[in-house]
């Protein structure tokens, strides 16, 4: 009894104390009904709130914060949430509110249920209906990604929240519930958010294929959604992998960054011709661009495409032996068609392998300190001949192919015999084992005159 009433005068007491609410009665409700219903009013904006007068309340001395400037608000929210914040001084959302601009984002900004939000009615993340949980995130990171004037103030998209609301991430998430779909901070970080041009982010293209196999690479979700788990692994092991830093596509260039959607077997041709410009025109001419390939899923016919060479996530380059058994998929053994596949990959393979002995003899004679300007130039065009050969690859046309090679053969027997003439290997001298025998027979016959001059026992 003793110890409830104590408690009591204590509740009572730090009531009388709390001054606050004579003026800022409006916000008493909020705050009850928030994440926050156990601090107080100086816990998160300091001053006194025992004193009865408002300029002794707000005083500068107690470190007083009124309404709260955006490094003041990371510092309020940091003093609980100190990872949260940190990692959130890291973003763009904000530096546009540091600049003033009203595209950026604070605590409050998805944290509450309206999208006029107020510090005071964070909501707990772990209530059903919060703006944080999966089903609700795309909404809340509408408030502002799906305005274009924000958007355009800050040099991004509009259209980014649209086509994920269309996408088969947001379907999973949205429609089906499922806890396995992707929403906003699966991608993008929850905090930092870092903008796809920053290498740290989650969405660089040098990181996007380990962020989507976060759930590309589980067999269990994928399983779940009747896809291969194995896609990323074939991505990461590519020629487009290896070259990302110089351009090369990752996963968004070809899916999309929102929409993720699977391109059509009848769009391969213009996707991958964006930058493979000579191979998809040659393909289109050629008589691959007139034959049809029909889905034995969907029973759709479409030309035969980039994916049923190279594959989709592995782009594979026909080289010997794999033109032979890609081409074989279709082509009967003996046809005209199958050796003229095997001719191309052939003189491809032929043409790379001495590209890298020139390339090798090159660095050899530069680092014996000889000026190889010409010949670098020499190099660089015989390096061309390799695109230009993966160029008619696709028209398959064996007579260019041999043409292109018979005049880099030429090209490349002049520059070699430049080469070697200033590499020439180096042999042992010819007196050296004469040399050698000498000063083996001088040893022996010392150890013999010793041996006979020795005093006997």
């Amino acid at each position: 009894m003793n110890r409830l009433l104590l408690l009591l005068l204590l509740a009572a007491a730090a009531d009388a104390q709390n001054t606050c609410i004579e003026c800022h009665d409006a916000q008493q409700a909020p705050v009850e009904n928030s994440a926050h219903p156990m601090l107080s009013c100086a816990d998160c904006h300091n001053g006194d709130p025992s004193a009865a007068e408002m300029e002794a309340s707000h005083s500068e001395a107690k470190k007083f914060i009124g309404r709260p400037q955006p490094l003041q608000l990371a510092v309020m929210c940091g003093d609980c949430h100190k990872k949260a914040t940190d990692a959130w001084k890291l973003s763009p959302h904000i530096e546009g509110m540091l600049k003033g601009d009203p595209a950026g984002a604070s605590c409050a900004s998805c944290h509450t249920r309206t999208a006029a939000p107020s510090s005071h009615s964070i909501v707990d993340c772990g209530e059903g209906d919060a703006p944080t949980k999966k089903l609700n995130v795309g909404a809340t990171c509408a408030r502002c990604h799906g305005d274009a004037g924000q958007m355009a103030r800050s040099g991004l998209r509009a259209d980014a929240m649209a086509l994920y609301a269309k996408s088969k991430h947001a379907h999973n998430v949205l429609e089906e519930k499922e806890e396995d779909g992707a929403s906003c901070v699966d991608c993008h970080n929850a905090h930092e958010s870092l903008r796809s041009s920053n290498p740290a982010s989650e969405t660089h293209v040098t990181r996007q294929s380990a962020t989507c196999g976060r759930c590309h690479s589980d067999e269990k979700v994928m399983k779940s959604h009747g896809l291969s788990h194995g896609l990323v692994a074939k991505f990461d092991g590519s020629p487009h992998a290896r070259t990302l830093k110089d351009g090369a596509p990752s996963c968004a260039a070809c899916h999309g960054p929102h929409f993720a959607r699977v391109p059509g077997f009848d769009e391969m041709g213009a996707l991958c011709g964006r930058c493979h410009e000579g191979p998809a025109r040659e393909l289109a001419a050629g008589p691959h661009g007139k034959a049809t390939w029909t889905d034995p899923q969907s029973g759709v016919a479409s030309p035969v495409n980039c994916e049923h060479c190279h594959g989709a996530h592995g782009a594979r380059r026909p080289e010997a032996p794999f033109a032979a058994k890609t081409c074989g998929k279709c082509h009967e053994p003996g046809t005209k068609e199958l050796e003229a596949g095997n001719q191309i990959s052939d003189i491809s393979a032929k043409t790379r392998e001495d590209l890298r002995e020139l390339h090798q003899l090159l660095d050899k004679a530069q680092k014996r300190g000889h000026d190889l300007g010409e010949g670098c130039e020499a190099l660089a065009a015989l390096d061309g001949s390799i695109h230009e050969l993966g160029s008619l690859a696709h028209g398959v046309s064996s007579e260019n192919c041999r043409r292109v090679r018979s005049s880099f053969e030429r090209d490349a027997r002049e520059l070699k015999a430049q080469l070697v003439a200033l590499t020439p290997d180096k042999r042992p001298m010819g007196w050296l084992p004469v040399m050698w025998g000498f000063l083996f027979a001088g040893v022996a016959l010392m150890w013999a005159k010793s041996r006979k001059s020795a005093p006997q026992a």
